[in-house]
């Protein structure tokens, strides 16, 4: 009988946990009708002059959003600072400024609110460093902090990172590459155990590097073209190769991350979560997270939003029931335990009964346990404790609550007389991201990322090219140069540019004569020797091939440079220099690349929307001051032999 118990069980266990909760078909709504009557009593009043009923309205408003568990209006807030910047204008400073609070009493976590008290400071002359200190750090925490802030920047940076990188380490490998190709071809004919045409040697050499882009990609003639280099570079150079392979290596986690944060845009899922993050939900929403709840009976955070919704709609009961299916592992389970305790409190304020009590105090121990810096925990548990008379830990709580954050600690303080007792709290940021890591939203930054690799490699799995670019670093640490004013076995001659290699490494005596004698091949050393039977005419015959073939390469630069920025200093083996110009450069056009094509923007601390004046200037002075500097460097700049 025990073991007939035991699978039913069992078999139980799945149908319970595939079994959708109540939250997922219950009638969750937002009555905003009272909301709405107030807000536009109270622009009516101060559309009238009437600033100090529109200023009442608004503090019933702001108790009628908390009654509603809602913990910002954002969108009104926006309105209010704008409106705010009117007042000012037509002379009422101190209104402006009376509104400016209240909209940040209507939106507390919303950053524009305290960019516009800044604004108001500055405007006003009112230079209180106390205040607009405090006013910027709260709005860029605030600003660093909201998920779905947070990943845009995320996915914006990473999209720049992806542009600039791959710009840069194209320039530097190709125009390297093209400035030692004949040293490349000359020292693997001289490593061949048999004598074969130098000429030979570079017509095969330039068929594999082509077989190689063709058949693999783009990426793959790159990394060829890397790995020649290794043994050609001096140190400084090859730190920026091996930098190099460091960003390939990467380049499949970075593809990864960018497609997941990019995906999340368009994903009305993930957008409904955020919202609820910023402690707002809409009509919309809802729809959204029971659709979600539907298909995924098991999504945590699903169950979670919606049993907070259902909370701030009184359906206590679904809420219980969501909050009590969520696995200790769930990314926010001490919120949900918080809340979970809210509701318990609630029951024991109603019955009195002491089963209610233990409940809650159980659930206010798991959720500051797990995390002792919560703030709506240590409100909360304050209430409790105060309900029970025990005015004595009511009161260490009330101490740790006011520490963690005074300013929310007063706002909700003041509610509890009109019955505002305890604060639901919503998605963090850090569970939001952790979310993103789940299996539904990996699949399609997976999907995303194999569309973007897809057209610098026929293998569609980033990895591998990864992989390579790993195994290319460690090489690059065993072969090449590898200390300090050591020289590749392969120079070109400082005479007539031609690659010769260096057989015996320098001696300590006569090192003088003999770093002199590195610099140049056998046949310049013969041809230009003082006593040599070399006919004159032939010499200047060679002086004249030499000069002619500088004056080619000073202007072949200069048009790469034009053309590409940093190019030219990197083909005339300046690597370092031509590098910071091409990564400076790059960094600027990927801006206005992608702004033209994508709608892209980066905001500045405060705006609201897409275009920010600051980075289009700041990403403009940028672009053009490098090419400038790129145009004035080159047109000084003389090319080392090769």
């Amino acid at each position: 009988m025990t073991g007939v118990i035991l699978l039913l069980m069992l078999f139980a266990v799945p149908s319970l946990q595939a079994q959708a909760p109540q939250v997922t078909s219950a009638e969750l709504s937002l009555q905003l009708s009272e909301v709405n009557a107030l807000w536009f009593r109270s622009l009516d009043s101060l559309k009238n002059g009437d600033f100090e009923a529109g200023l009442r309205d608004l503090e019933d408003l702001n108790f009628k959003k908390l009654q509603l568990g809602l913990h910002n209006l954002s969108d009104y807030s926006h309105v209010l600072i704008r409106e705010a910047l009117k007042i000012r204008e037509q002379g009422s400073s101190a209104y402006a400024k009376r509104l400016l609070e209240a909209a940040q009493k209507l939106s507390p976590d919303l950053p524009a609110v305290y960019f516009a008290a800044i604004a108001w400071h500055v405007k006003e002359r009112d230079f209180d460093v106390y205040a607009i200190t405090k006013a910027l750090w709260k709005g860029c925490v605030l600003k660093l902090t909201s998920p779905s802030i947070l990943i845009s920047y995320v996915s914006k940076g990473l999209l720049l990172l992806l542009i600039t990188g791959v710009f840069t380490s194209m320039s530097f490998i190709v125009f390297s590459f093209i400035y030692y190709y004949r040293a490349v071809f000359f020292y693997v004919k001289e490593k061949l155990p048999v004598e074969i045409p130098l000429l030979a040697v570079q017509v095969v050499g330039w068929i594999l590097i082509a077989a190689v882009t063709l058949g693999l990609g783009i990426a793959w003639g790159l990394l060829l073209l890397g790995f020649f280099l290794i043994w050609h570079l001096d140190l400084s150079a090859k730190w920026i190769l091996q930098s190099i392979f460091v960003f390939a290596a990467m380049l499949a986690l970075l593809l990864i991350v960018l497609g997941i944060t990019y995906s999340t845009h368009d994903a009305e899922y993930f957008h409904a979560l955020s919202q609820l993050g910023d402690g707002e939900f809409s009509p919309r929403s809802i729809a959204v997270l029971q659709q979600q709840l539907r298909d995924h009976p098991e999504d945590s955070y699903a169950i979670f939003a919606l049993g907070f919704i259902a909370q701030q709609n009184g359906l206590l009961e679904e809420a219980l029931e969501a909050y009590s299916m969520l696995p200790r592992d769930f990314a926010d389970w001490p919120r949900a335990q918080n809340n979970l305790a809210n509701i318990y409190q609630h029951y024991y304020r109603q019955s009195g009964e002491r089963s209610w009590y233990q409940k809650a105090e159980d659930a206010y121990d798991n959720a500051i346990r797990n995390t002792p810096k919560f703030f709506e925990g240590h409100y909360n548990y304050a209430q409790l404790y105060l309900l029970d008379n025990q005015s004595e830990n009511a009161g260490d709580e009330i101490k740790k609550a006011r520490a963690l954050d005074y300013e929310r600690y007063t706002l909700y303080s003041q509610y509890v007389k009109d019955g505002i007792m305890t604060i639901d709290a919503p998605l963090s940021t850090i569970g939001l991201i952790k979310r993103l890591s789940y299996q539904d939203f990996s699949k399609k930054g997976l999907v995303l990322a194999g569309a973007m690799w897809a057209g610098w490699s026929r293998f569609p799995d980033p990895w591998i090219f990864s992989i390579a670019s790993a195994v290319l670093l460690l090489v690059s640490f065993m072969f090449g140069v590898r200390k300090k004013g050591q020289k590749a076995r392969v120079q070109y001659c400082h005479m007539c540019g031609d690659p010769y290699l260096l057989k015996q490494p320098r001696k300590k005596k006569g090192q003088e004569e003999t770093r002199k004698r590195d610099l140049f091949c056998l046949q310049c050393r013969y041809i230009f020797k003082k006593k040599t039977v070399v006919k004159p005419e032939k010499r200047a015959a060679k002086v004249k091939q030499i000069q002619l073939r500088q004056k080619m390469r000073a202007l072949i630069v200069k048009l790469l440079s034009l053309c590409v920025p940093g190019s030219g200093q990197i083909y005339s083996g300046y690597p370092l220099k031509g590098t910071l110009i091409a990564g400076l450069f790059s960094l600027g056009a990927a801006y206005y690349l992608l702004r033209m094509v994508l709608h892209f923007g980066l905001e500045y601390p405060g705006s609201r929307g897409e275009h920010s004046w600051i980075a289009l200037i700041f990403f403009g002075v940028l672009l053009v001051g490098t090419y400038l500097f790129n145009v004035y460097d080159i047109s000084k700049l003389s090319p080392k032999n090769q």
